[in-house]
């Protein structure tokens, strides 16, 4: 082949190499960042600290609105998800309060560390406060909230069948006037 038509063809030819290079690397590096935002469990240290991190998502748990007896048959709310991170002595919580109990997604996202003398996480965002303990694959957070917007009729109406509606606006009222409950969540095992 002649020098002019072989250096034609090659500009006429796309150039794949760096297209396949660009991927490679982008591969490579979302292969090392996959590990630090999806798993890489390590275990608790007695006193609240890790030796790295540890980070989980729950695929569900259970909200409870402190009420009077007769008012607990209404006050358990299922919850979708529910990160938790801890890094060195910082954990955070990440989650939505069930629509069910607010009628809008309220996002509830809050940070804070270990305090010896509580043997508790105790965490504080825009949402509100929260004070978490984890025992093995169980975690329990106390949680005061502010600024809930809570729509109450909406709420109502997304009442899960066999609820009982009396109980459950009785519950809806009470979170409303005093955001105060109780996240229960199941990691799985490290």
């Amino acid at each position: 082949m002649e020098p002019q038509r072989l250096e034609q063809r090659q500009r006429e030819q796309p150039r794949v190499f760096p297209l396949v290079a660009l991927f490679a690397v982008f591969a490579f590096l979302a292969g090392l960042a996959l590990p630090v935002f999806v798993g890489g469990c390590s275990s608790s240290d007695d006193d609240g600290t890790t030796d790295a991190y540890s980070s989980h998502t729950a695929k569900s748990g259970t909200y409870e609105v402190p009420v009077p007896a007769d008012l607990e048959a209404a006050a358990q709310f299922p919850v979708d998800r529910v990160g938790w991170r801890v890094e060195g002595n910082q954990a955070t919580l990440r989650w939505t309060l069930p629509v069910a109990l607010t009628g809008n997604p309220e996002k509830v996202d809050v940070t804070g560390p270990y305090d010896a003398a509580k043997d508790a996480y105790v965490l504080t965002g825009e949402a509100g406060t929260a004070e978490c303990r984890r025992s093995g694959t169980s975690l329990d957070c106390t949680e005061h909230l502010t600024g809930i917007k809570v729509d109450k009729e909406l709420a109502i109406s997304l009442a899960e069948a066999g609820v009982d509606l009396g109980k459950r606006k009785g519950v809806i009222d009470r979170f409303s006037g005093d955001p105060i409950g109780i996240l229960h969540a199941v990691f799985e095992a490290d």
